[in-house]
């Protein structure tokens, strides 16, 4: 029996790309002023706490299943990180997504977190498929 461990893989470039969402343009106003995830603590703070529990689940190997529990927990902070930034957006006056910055990171590790959740039930299963065995 071979565990491939592809989530850590996975988690690995979501905290990347969710680090790179924290410093990239969310939108841009009529007078070329820029939105930044930085600028509002409401949307900062709870992505770097995303970028943290990413980064703390990739160690998590050991347990898999509180593992899971924990990517499914950062999948809910980036679900609630890009609604408060579309509210934030959809508020200023104006306002035009910047499709090749923030929203497209936080988009991609969204996509990433939850391969790598559906990767982690693939591997519990196989493990459960074994302890059967035994």
């Amino acid at each position: 029996m071979v565990l491939q461990r592809w989530q850590s893989l996975l988690l690995f470039v979501a905290v990347i790309l969710m680090a790179c969402f924290n410093f990239s343009t969310m939108a841009v106003m009529p007078d070329s002023t820029e939105l930044v995830p930085t600028d509002y603590v409401f949307i900062w703070v709870p992505a770097v706490a995303a970028v943290l529990l990413l980064f703390i689940d990739i160690f998590m190997y050991r347990n898999l299943r509180l593992q899971m529990k924990v990517a499914v927990v950062s999948i809910i902070v980036m679900i609630a990180v890009g609604v408060s930034a579309a509210v934030v957006v959809s508020r200023a006056a104006g306002a035009e997504y910047s499709w090749t910055g923030a929203p497209l990171f936080l988009l991609c590790a969204l996509v990433l977190a939850i391969f790598a959740r559906v990767f982690m039930g693939k591997d519990y299963r196989l493990l459960r498929s074994v302890d059967r065995l035994r």
